[in-house]
């Protein structure tokens, strides 16, 4: 091996092939150590199939699941605090209601609440109204919700907005 150049001096060939292998061993083992970093997130937030979005309490912990209009088929565990999340627009009319309530002994309904697109919501704007629920013990029960354009307060919809109208059932399943 080359003795080392004295300092100040022009780099010689052995120490530039030095220089780069060390380099490129350190490049190498960056990759490999963020790689490694990557694969060690917490899997406990991530649903096994990749598609309920989970909510945090402010400490980084799961809160809840939410569940969105696609995901009609939904499985909890006892104890466990989830919500459905739809698209809604008050202002012009359109307002999610619950028509068919679960059966209270296996999910609990703990209200609703209306979350806007924009922290000052304008005139017209919509956002997601998100439904809570509490699995209470093991069993089976569903939910109907209704989309219901210019219904107010009613469950049933005017002849002509029924082609507004929406009708979801989501199946619960606590274990």
């Amino acid at each position: 091996m080359a003795s080392p150049a004295p300092v100040g001096s022009p780099p010689t060939d052995a120490s530039l092939v030095a220089t780069g292998r060390a380099g490129r061993a350190l490049c190498a083992l960056s990759v490999i150590i963020i790689i490694i970093l990557a694969g060690c997130t917490r899997s406990a937030d991530v649903p096994s199939d990749g598609s309920v979005e989970q909510a945090t309490d402010g400490s980084g912990q799961p809160a809840k699941k939410v569940f969105k209009e696609d995901q009609t088929e939904i499985r909890v565990v006892v104890g466990e605090t989830f919500a459905i999340r739809l698209d809604q627009n008050p202002s012009i009319g359109d307002n999610w209601m619950i028509v068919s309530a679960p059966d209270d002994s296996f999910v609990k309904e703990e209200g609703h609440t209306m979350k806007y697109d924009s922290p000052e919501p304008k005139p017209g704007q919509g956002g997601q109204v998100e439904f809570k629920f509490k699995a209470k013990k093991v069993g089976k029960t569903t939910v109907t919700m209704l989309d219901c354009y210019r219904c107010g307060t009613r469950t049933s919809v005017a002849p002509e907005n029924t082609q507004f109208a929406k009708r979801l059932t989501f199946e619960i399943t606590v274990s």
